[in-house]
């Protein structure tokens, strides 16, 4: 061959080269086979993460005297930086809790369960909505730095049901819409937790009226964009909360998703609120938000 080619070879050279290119075939086939079950191993753990992170969400809704209602979380990766809770106060009373940790994926759901532990912990000391998050912000900054941190919104709920007083650790403010169709949005007073340390929570008190509905939600619900960049807005949350006002909060929380996902997609659903069947919702597995979705739903009943 190398005679044909006009190459000089010595004589066993090209058994030598063409023996050497089978070593290193087969070495190559080896480390794929190692980075493919490294991989596998690594999405095996993620789902156990994931698994893990699934059954310390509350696995029912607590009952309150008066109150409907519904929550929802789904991470943008295998697990999630969002999480909400229902917390059993040291009085008895019900708290309601939506956080979000800064960043996405493992590092955010690791400190995200470690707030989530304080919360549960401390409940059971602090009654009051202020005291327990100044107490969950000095917890976090001494175990985490100040790149780390988490909004969160807390809401106490009046046993009999007429109202709620909440503590806002510069989270999105929740949406209030009452039944006469006034609305406010529920303005953050502090700062994120794990930021700085001896920070003050003000305290803010709701009265609700038959049919009036609360609304929270993290920033992965009004940052949604599509493909012009354009945000899903409070302004879009607003509007859909608005048409199925009267519907079950957990119909609410479904019809949320499902336009901001037809958002994401620019599917003509975005741009249409009135007249759809649930048929035609979307699902979170069918379409990436780009974040992680959580939303926590409660109304007054008559």
């Amino acid at each position: 061959l190398s005679r044909l080619v006009g190459l000089h070879l010595e004589g066993n050279h090209f058994q030598e080269t063409l023996e050497e290119s089978k070593r290193q075939a087969a070495r190559l086939g080896l480390e794929g086979f190692e980075d493919t079950l490294a991989k596998e191993k690594l999405e095996e753990q993620l789902a156990m993460a994931r698994e893990i992170q699934q059954h310390l969400l509350p696995q029912s809704l607590p009952t309150t005297e008066g109150i409907e209602l519904a929550a929802f979380n789904h991470p943008s990766l295998q697990v999630s930086g969002d999480y909400y809770d229902f917390l059993k106060m040291k009085d008895g009373r019900v708290g309601l809790v939506i956080a979000d940790v800064c960043g996405k994926g493992m590092p955010a759901s690791l400190l995200a369960s470690n707030l989530q532990a304080s919360l549960r912990a401390l409940s059971f000391v602090f009654s009051d909505p202020g005291q327990l998050l100044a107490a969950v912000n000095n917890a976090l900054f001494e175990s985490t730095d100040p790149e780390h941190f988490a909004t969160l919104f807390l809401a106490i709920l009046d046993p009999s049901g007429n109202g709620f007083r909440y503590a806002s650790a510069g989270h999105n403010p929740p949406l209030l819409l009452r039944q006469s169709g006034e609305s406010e949005w529920l303005k953050p007073a502090g700062t994120p937790l794990g930021m700085f340390a001896d920070m003050k929570y003000p305290v803010m008190e709701v009265e609700l009226f038959p049919g009036d509905l609360v609304v929270s939600y993290t920033d992965g619900i009004t940052e949604a964009i599509n493909w012009q960049e354009e945000e899903f807005q409070e302004s879009g949350l607003e509007s859909v909360v608005r048409y199925c006002a009267g519907k079950a909060c957990e119909f609410i929380i479904n019809r949320v998703i499902s336009r901001v996902l037809a958002h994401v997609a620019g599917t003509e659903a975005a741009r249409t609120t009135a007249n759809e069947t649930e048929e035609n919702s979307l699902s979170p597995h069918e379409i990436d938000a780009g974040d992680d979705l959580t939303m926590v739903v409660f109304r007054r009943q008559s």
